[in-house]
């Protein structure tokens, strides 16, 4: 029998000692899931926080950042021999059923700290299941005590005491010390002066009972206790304990920072569950931040009668593409549209594009001295025939590139992007980051220039960012490190990938910072013109519906979007009345009205040109400006416009050379040859390239013939939704050599007849066919092109 007991007794006593060291979980040391997340900006400052996984306020903390003072006046009130105990003290427990026998209620709990760090685990653990925390029976307390024991065994009292500080409730949902200083007194735990650090610890005995803020007196009076129970223990002096008491004690309730609300909402739904819990830093400038929504703020009061309802404002560095502020919404609390963040959402960006289509054409080897034809015109696109028109409702003729993305002229840079090909344009915009752009580039079609996809303000403000350096595309940034249970993560988005030549990037840039190119059609003293380097593009989709101010300096870029978040238009308003505004102001802000102009990198050469032709200026030109060039890519040829020249007087012609008319007058004028001619003689901006009848070409001169519309070789489709009569394809040739009216045959068949600028209009048929033009007087025939037509 005895053999037996003592069997028994050793399986026990080893039993007992497996339990004790069997492994905690991790759950003791590590709270992520439980802790608020506190979201700071680049320089530490607070932007906002949440709860954690069970409502409550609860941050990390080391014993290194708590006043001594919490750590004496929390032993002084809960457990005075916590170093001496091994996690349960016979002594506490038997002087507190004296106390509770004497006083024949329960006055005194005898729990250690260790045992009260057992019942939070053992809360925190049924709270995350969904459970209730588990009733204080008799058998609950013994599993505590078993609970305490093995955290003696297995943690170290600093750990132990870490833990608790932790988790320790202070009431209002705030856990734990570094909470509780914030939430009561808005200072970090660190700073808590001894009155502040009694007043605490008094706390977690019961924090609904002694509530700092419905039941401020008992709170003090508990402070009191704590106070006194320090001075016994010789931990201050009768002179701290009086100047403690005699402290005002002014615990407020106060609620967290909610910054950025829509930046903040990003970065959670960027960090999904990795970032539960713990400190995340942001690329934010919390002061930046604050001023740019009060921009948006004051400025939507003034756009709001025009449709105007709401604006978007992203801020990025120029060097690392961190977003340092990010506004969603004009008043982010604004119930019918303040949780629509315009900053992330897929809008028409109108011209803003057009920088990347030029950028496209430069790559190709065009210049931006290279003519763009802005006059009336059909161009044969995706869905049938595309007729784009401009802002002003004026045509332009032959304009520079320059000229035409400075001015924005719509129908010149659909020119530019039929003569790129929408491939390419789409490819650069792609490389760019505008990966919103998610269908087929036919797709879109021309009107891609003018906005016909949609873009987000924060990619296309990453893709001007890439022209601010070069040419050279990051990712942008709004994370910059998450940090939790002493773990920093910090946030890496890729590397640098060059998407343009650093040449090409400046000449476009220069243009966007021309004010002398822009200001036709922007006028002298628009709120684009800052007083500082700046280069900057405006937007306005179809119907108003956006309008945009995209641009940067020498250290930030800046994208603006106003409009409606429902879609509703706005009542003309273009961009630079808009988000021009805002722009400006922002950009003064963030950049600190200080902007150097960028120095061209190497292989840039400069030229003078003819500021009507691009060519090189020559004897008869009225005025020319310096042009920037790719090396090797310059004009060599003097104007071919202006020019001294003999003109019939009878019908203002050309009189070719060899003729000898004989009433002919030498001018000094501007020739513009096709497709230029006959825009120029309704402009009266010239005359055309066309030669006197009076005067025939001699019979010797060769004739050259060929077709400028359509392409070599076209693909094109009919709409069933279009009239067929409204689906036409723009048949056009250019001749030298000769004067007479030009014949298109389509598959042998002639289909129409033009004098000079030789265009007719063929109704688009269904299948493959065989295009030229034919010379009436000679007979000269221009090469075949093919057209298949689906």
């Amino acid at each position: 029998m005895r053999r037996t007991l003592a069997i028994a007794a050793a399986v026990g006593g080893l039993g007992l000692t497996l339990s004790l060291l069997w492994p905690l979980r991790d759950r003791v040391l590590d709270r992520r899931q439980l802790q608020s997340t506190v979201w700071l900006d680049r320089h530490g400052e607070r932007l906002a926080a949440a709860p954690g996984a069970l409502d409550t306020w609860s941050e990390p903390v080391t014993l290194g950042q708590v006043s001594p003072h919490v750590i004496l006046a929390l032993l002084a009130a809960e457990d005075r021999r916590f170093y001496s105990h091994p996690g349960v003290d016979p002594l506490a427990m038997a002087r507190a059923a004296v106390q509770n026998l004497v006083e024949l209620r329960v006055v005194s709990g005898g729990s250690t700290l260790t045992q009260q760090l057992a019942r939070l685990l053992a809360a925190e653990e049924a709270g995350l299941a969904g459970l209730p925390p588990p009733p204080r029976t008799l058998g609950q307390k013994l599993r505590e005590a078993h609970l305490a024991l093995r955290l003696e065994l297995q943690y170290d009292k600093q750990e132990l005491l870490t833990a608790f500080l932790g988790r320790a409730p202070f009431g209002n949902r705030a856990v734990g010390i570094t909470a509780a200083a914030e939430r009561y007194f808005g200072v970090d735990p660190a700073r808590l002066s001894l009155a502040q650090a009694a007043f605490l610890a008094g706390l977690p005995k019961g924090p609904s009972h002694y509530d700092p803020i419905r039941r401020g007196e008992r709170a003090r009076d508990r402070q009191r206790r704590v106070l006194e129970r320090m001075l016994a223990a010789e931990m201050i002096t009768a002179g701290q304990a009086e100047r403690a008491l005699a402290e005002p004690i002014e615990a407020q309730l106060r609620l967290p920072p909610a910054d950025a609300r829509h930046a903040v909402g990003l970065a959670r739904e960027q960090l999904g569950d990795a970032g539960q819990g713990g400190t995340v830093r942001l690329t934010l400038d919390a002061a930046l931040q604050r001023d740019v929504e009060q921009i948006v703020a004051d400025e939507i009061v003034r756009t709001y009668a025009r449709g105007g309802r709401s604006a978007a404002v992203v801020v990025l560095d120029n060097q690392s593409s961190d977003l340092l502020a990010m506004v969603g919404a004009a008043f982010a609390e604004n119930p019918r549209w303040g949780q629509y963040n315009a900053a992330v959402a897929v809008r028409q960006p109108g011209s803003a594009l057009k920088p990347f289509i030029y950028a496209a054409a430069l790559t190709r080897g065009e210049t931006a001295a290279t003519l763009a034809a802005d006059i009336p015109r059909p161009f044969p696109d995706t869905w049938g025939v595309y007729l784009p028109d401009n802002y002003d409702g004026r045509f332009h003729g032959p304009v520079r590139y320059r000229e035409a993305l400075a001015q924005s002229l719509n129908v010149a840079a659909v020119d530019v992007l039929f003569r790129t090909g929408l491939g390419e344009a789409f490819a650069l915009l792609d490389a760019a980051g505008l990966k919103t752009l998610d269908r087929r580039p036919d797709y879109f079609g021309l009107g891609l220039t003018l906005g016909s996809g949609g873009v987000r303000p924060v990619d296309l403000a990453n893709a001007y960012a890439a022209l601010a350096r070069g040419g050279l595309f990051r990712p942008w940034r709004l994370v910059a490190a998450h940090e939790a249970d002493g773990v920093r993560r910090d946030v890496v988005v890729g590397d640098a990938t060059r998407i343009l030549d650093p040449r090409i990037a400046f000449v476009v840039g220069d243009i966007l910072a021309d004010e002398h190119a822009r200001k036709p059609q922007f006028g002298e003293r628009s709120v684009l013109a800052t007083p500082y380097w700046t280069a900057v593009k405006t937007g306005t989709s179809k119907g108003f519906r956006d309008n945009w101010t995209v641009g940067y300096s020498e250290t930030v870029t800046v994208a603006v979007w106003v409009g409606d978040p429902r879609g509703g238009p706005m009542h003309r308003m273009s961009g630079v009345e808009g988000a021009g505004v805002i722009w400006r102001k922002v950009m003064n802000r963030a950049s600190g009205r200080r902007s150097r102009r960028p120095s061209p990198p190497e292989g840039l050469v400069q030229v003078r040109v003819c500021h009507v032709s691009g060519e090189r200026l020559g004897p008869d030109c009225d005025g020319g400006r310096d042009e920037w060039f790719l090396a090797g890519t310059g004009p060599t040829a003097r104007c071919s416009y202006h020019r001294t020249v003999e003109i019939d007087p009878e019908n203002g012609l050309l009189v070719p050379p060899g003729c000898r008319l004989r009433h002919a007058e030498r001018r000094r004028v501007t020739v513009y040859p096709s497709p230029f001619d006959r825009w120029a003689v309704q402009a009266e901006a010239g005359i055309a390239e066309r030669t006197t009848p009076r005067c025939p070409a001699p019979p010797a001169a060769r004739v050259e013939l060929a077709l400028l519309s359509p392409g070599p070789t076209e693909s094109l489709r009919l709409d069933p939704e279009v009239p067929r009569a409204l689906q036409a394809l723009p048949l056009q040739a250019v001749v030298r050599g000769a004067a007479g009216p030009i014949t298109f045959l389509v598959d042998d068949r002639p289909v129409g007849r033009a004098e000079a600028p030789h265009l007719v209009y063929w109704p688009l048929e269904a299948g493959l066919h065989r295009i030229r033009a034919r010379d009436e007087q000679t007979g000269a025939e221009s090469p075949t092109h093919r057209v298949d037509v689906r």
